[in-house]
């Protein structure tokens, strides 16, 4: 229960039943530019603390494209300044930036376009609306949309989401949010994946106080210096600034309010926090692997500098990509031991390693093999193990490697790397090293290490466990209660398990129910005849990330406003036919950002009107009620 003392309860079920009638008040600003300025001062022509910088101006966003290829949002009816790629730190590469923290840049004297976004950070091309056109190691660069009108402005600095592995600061569900009339608003890009991520002892010596993996959270640090030191130059208020992310963006957020990240929280004053994943933080242990595999996977590609070690490196696993691509498996063996496997390989220049099956079943892989697929044991299920050459193992030789590699290279032997995808983690996260992130954000949470005095609107959506399901024991759509209590026994444990049936009882499952299979299938099941799936999903979502949510909200330095995001949307551009997924993890980002071109005419516009106005309304003023939002008579208190 959340104290009421503590949490100021702004619970806003937001239901597809639920329609607001009225849209939140726009501001028309009728004159372009219209700064505190003297005499002709280039309101497109900012100075900054690395050099000066040339924007853009844009229409109001009705008539602005959204980079997908259509009309963006009806609102705000306000002509708007853009600065983008802008280089915040210096290039992360080489000798002097690759796996350090973020260097301060250089500067520059002449006038820097800052026409178009930067480039985006090396990663797998992960959702459709990520508006990716170009990637690069160098990609440090952070965006700034501001009013024409005079500030100072409120400001949001908007944290992107995508499991720390994927992402962009131009996504097109939020490069241009329908609040942005008078709100600066900040978008920018940190490193993500091996580059942002990749933790080993090695990599100790190239941080001045000896940390390591930490690098995406610590370049989210120098974007916010950058901020506070530069807004005001922007028309943006520093005494009003406003972290804000969603899933792993989210979670990056807390970062930022718990004890690792203490030392910025005087660099802003308010947080929001959409589905955060607080959970994500990694083991040192489990992150040491993924160095390995790196390292295996780079040699076995003939990477520069990268020269074998002795022996084998092995992971073990429930499940791998079984279904490997034409060219990659070179042999199977029904009846061969691991002992033959490694004298076999041995003798093959071809073979980069081998997999066991649980069935005992041996599959060699050749050096085509870009990645294996793992998730966390579950408790009964038999184990395979994927066995690489070990790469260089003497830790000069490791950093030579590491710093030789093409970075396309090394980006695309990580896809998908040993311990990847879980309920509570991502193949790449935040690590604790004991320097930068010094224990689980939970374990901060619980014990109340939390900014003070920072205020927080924060909440989940009803269905975060659709979309991971795939993560959990193997579940039929048509399982009954029987089946359901095996699944919740083998996923959470004999303590837990038997707690689900009785708190996701199908009398207390809320209703709508998302339909179970494919989606857009007459294999579909219906919700009301898979009720056990769904409390499985709701369950597992629930625990995953909006029970640390809600303790987040309980343990607050500050005010907390809490929001249930109960939509069902008719579509998504990143899912298609959203009949199985209800409100899944995501699912309220284009109702904030107020995406027209994802967003149907009616409800859904209504609805996201209003939440934009309350978001709006929390960065400028700390209260998303403090300013009168249209269609408040919709959402239930």
């Amino acid at each position: 229960a959340i104290s009421a003392q503590v949490v100021r309860l702004f619970y806003a079920m937001i239901s597809a039943r639920v329609m607001p009638t009225h849209f939140c008040e726009r501001l028309w600003l009728g004159i372009l530019f219209g700064l505190a300025a003297a005499g002709d001062q280039d309101p497109l022509l900012v100075t900054t603390s690395l050099g000066p910088v040339r924007g853009i101006s844009l229409p109001p966003p009705s008539a602005a494209a959204n980079g997908l290829g259509g009309q963006s949002r009806a609102a705000p009816r306000a002509a708007l300044r853009a600065f983008r790629g802008i280089p915040y730190a210096a290039p992360p590469l080489g000798e002097e930036g690759r796996w350090r923290p973020p260097q301060q840049h250089t500067g520059w004297n002449d006038v820097l376009d800052a026409s178009d976004f930067g480039p985006s950070c090396l990663q797998p091309r992960c959702w459709v609306s990520e508006n990716i056109s170009r990637m690069s190691e160098d990609c440090l660069t952070i965006n700034v949309l501001t009013p024409a009108a005079a500030g100072p402005h409120a400001v949001m600095v908007y944290f992107h989401a995508g499991e720390f592995h994927c992402g962009s600061s131009n996504d097109a569900e939020s490069n241009l949010p329908q609040f942005a009339g008078d709100i600066v608003f900040v978008t920018f890009n940190y490193r993500v994946g091996p580059f942002g991520f990749l933790a080993a002892d090695a990599l100790r010596s190239r941080h001045p106080r000896n940390g390591t993996g930490n690098y995406g959270l610590l370049d989210q640090r120098f974007a916010i210096e950058w901020v506070r030191k530069n807004i005001a130059g922007f028309g943006g208020d520093p005494g009003r600034i406003t972290l804000m992310g969603e899933s792993s963006g989210g979670t990056s957020v807390a970062y930022h309010l718990t004890a690792g990240g203490r030392a910025s929280t005087d660099l802003f004053h308010r947080a929001i926090l959409q589905s955060p994943g607080l959970t994500q933080v990694k083991p040192f242990s489990k992150a040491s692997q993924n160095f390995e595999w790196i390292l295996a996977a780079l040699t076995a590609k003939g990477s520069p500098g990268c020269r074998r070690g002795s022996g084998y490196v092995a992971f073990r696993a429930d499940a791998v990509m079984t279904k490997f691509p034409v060219g990659v498996v070179i042999r199977v063996g029904i009846n061969d031991t691991v002992a033959f496997a490694k004298r076999w390989c041995d003798t093959s220049q071809e073979c980069a390693g081998f997999w066991r099956a649980s069935n005992h079943v041996i599959t060699y892989l050749s050096n085509a093999t870009q990645f294996i697929y793992d998730v966390e044991n579950v408790p009964g299920q038999g184990a395979s193990v994927s066995y690489f050459k070990s790469g260089p193992t003497d830790s000069n030789e490791q950093m030579n490697c590491l710093l030789r590699a093409d970075a396309v290279l090394m980006n695309s032997v990580t896809y998908l790397v040993p311990r990847d995808d879980t309920f509570q983690t991502d193949a790449w996260a935040p690590v604790i090293d004991g320097v930068d992130v010094r224990e689980p954000i939970t374990k901060s949470v619980a014990r109340g290490d939390i900014a003070q005095g920072v205020d927080l609107l924060l909440g989940t959506n009803l269905d975060e466990g659709t979309e991971f399901m795939s993560l959990t024991p193997p579940l039929s759509c048509a399982a009954n209660a029987s089946a359901l209590a095996a699944w919740a026994s083998s996923f959470y444990g004999a303590a837990v398990g038997p707690h689900v049936l009785e708190l996701y009882a199908d009398n207390k499952l809320r209703r709508p129910l998302p339909a179970c299979g494919p989606g857009g299938s007459p294999k579909d099941i219906p919700g009301e005849q898979a009720t056990s799936y769904n409390a499985a999903s709701r369950s597992a979502g629930d625990a995953a990330i909006r029970c640390p949510a809600l303790r987040l909200a309980e343990r607050a330095g500050g005010a907390a406003f809490v929001y249930l995001f109960a939509v069902t949307p008719n579509t998504s551009v990143n899912f298609g036919n959203t009949s199985v997924m209800g409100a899944f993890h995501g699912a309220e980002v284009p109702f904030v950002f107020g995406d027209d071109f994802e967003l149907q005419p009616g409800h859904e516009r209504q609805i996201s009107a209003a939440m934009g106005c309350y978001w709006r309304s929390f960065a400028k003023h700390g209260d998303p009620s403090a300013e009168a939002c249209s269609g408040d008579s919709g959402l239930s208190a």
